[in-house]
């Protein structure tokens, strides 16, 4: 009852309207490869509720007032109640960015090496066991959902390292730039090249920063 009563005052103050509440898109989930029955009632759905929590849990994330406990646990139940390995692996990579002691720097150091090793041991290179190999055609599904996690989580890195490549030198080059222009001596050819080149840096950032905002629209400010 009090669950219920938390979902139906939720539903009546909550405004997002990407919320599971306020719509009625079929939900999934990874971990147990479900999917919500949207005619029950909200506690005949635990497909429904997690993506609930998930949409809380992603406002909240999302906040400037964000903590690296609060990307922390996230991932945990990402992880362990989702099945969303890529997402995990992202919120894991946020706390490392945010203010942290010594103890939740190694929290976050051994949540990343727990999942990367889980992703090696069950979807790794390697022989199967008898016991596998009688599992392993109804696993391919789930097997190749890894998989596209694993290369997602990868992508989204790269890119991420790219762009922050190409944000510094636009930086350096605005610096320059108007250093040029203040000073007594200008040069109206160096002036162009570095506005080219300023041009041309600010393409190429929004480019990689429309390419993250496709793999994890959630997170913007994951830079």
């Amino acid at each position: 009852m009090i669950l219920l009563g938390l979902v139906h005052n939720h539903q009546s103050e909550c405004l997002n309207a990407e919320c599971p509440l306020n719509n009625n898109e079929e939900l999934y989930l990874p971990l147990n490869d479900s999917t919500s029955d949207r005619r029950s009632i909200f506690s005949k759905d635990p497909v429904l509720l997690y993506h609930l929590i998930n949409s809380i849990y992603s406002e909240y994330a999302k906040s400037s007032s964000s903590t690296a406990v609060l990307h922390t646990t996230y991932a945990y139940f990402l992880f362990y109640q989702i099945g969303n390995v890529h997402t995990a692996l992202l919120e894991l990579n946020m706390s490392d960015k945010c203010d942290t002691n010594f103890q939740q720097k190694f929290t976050i150091y051994r949540a990343k090496r727990f999942v990367e090793s889980f992703l090696i041991q069950k979807y790794g290179k390697g022989g199967t066991s008898g016991a596998e190999n009688s599992e392993k055609n109804a696993d391919n599904g789930v097997k190749s959902f890894a998989k596209l996690d694993v290369s997602i989580v990868i992508t989204f890195e790269a890119i991420v390292a790219r762009l922050s490549k190409e944000i510094e030198k636009s930086a350096n080059d605005h610096i320059e730039f108007w250093s040029h222009l203040d000073s007594q001596m200008r040069d109206l050819n160096v002036l162009h090249k570095l506005g080219l080149n300023i041009i041309n840096n600010t393409k190429r950032i929004n480019e990689y920063w429309s390419q993250l905002t496709r793999i994890n629209p959630n997170y913007p400010k994951a830079l």
